[in-house]
């Protein structure tokens, strides 16, 4: 072989892998493979703060005076007064269950706790699960009063999923997003207690 053909040969090889680099850096080859991001990043990109909800509607338990906002086209599909209600943003029966979510579609169940249970000790048990993976932790104060803490975690069984966990003046509450999390954290936001 010339030493031409060499040298051409060479720049050829250079140039491929110069372009697979660039189309990992594009295109994030493995970007599906769950990873634990640091606390510094609690919102990785799949849990970008929606819109603000411009047309909703309050859920109010009737027994605790737990209360979210959820998006208008948003149902709630179960309430056992006091202890959960579940909340979809598609027509109910869309899913059988176990099947993959659509793009867009989201189900969160809003999970009341007994009083007297510990926020942090619900926590613990979070980052002890075996069948999640933990991708980001963030503590804060909800709405500058209420302790709180969101998660982003992964699991064999949902998928990516955020998990949103606060002390509201004793009443611990869960609300657990899975499918499109876009709307997690305005949602999430909006829990409180009603007088």
């Amino acid at each position: 072989m010339s030493s031409h053909k060499r040298i051409l040969l060479f720049f050829l090889i250079l140039v491929l892998i110069a372009t697979l680099c660039v189309l990992v850096l594009l295109f994030g080859i493995g970007e599906n493979t769950p990873q634990r991001v640091s606390s510094s990043h609690p919102h990785p990109s799949n849990m970008l703060v929606s819109p603000s909800i411009l047309n909703y509607h309050t859920y109010i338990d009737p027994i605790t005076r737990v209360t979210i906002d959820l998006p208008d086209p948003w149902t709630t599909v179960v309430s056992d007064q006091g202890r959960l209600a579940v909340f979809q943003s598609y027509p109910e029966g869309k899913y059988l269950g176990g099947e993959s979510f659509l793009p867009g579609d989201t189900k969160c169940d809003l999970m009341i706790f007994p009083q007297g249970t510990s926020l942090d000790a619900e926590a613990r048990k979070l980052r002890n699960g075996k069948d999640n993976q933990i991708l980001s932790e963030e503590e804060f104060l909800l709405q500058g009063e209420y302790k709180a803490f969101r998660f982003h975690n992964f699991s064999e069984f949902a998928g990516e999923h955020g998990i949103f966990i606060a002390d509201l003046l004793g009443q611990v509450v869960a609300l657990n997003c899975y499918g499109s999390l876009l709307p997690f954290e305005e949602i999430s936001g909006t829990l409180r207690l009603s007088k």
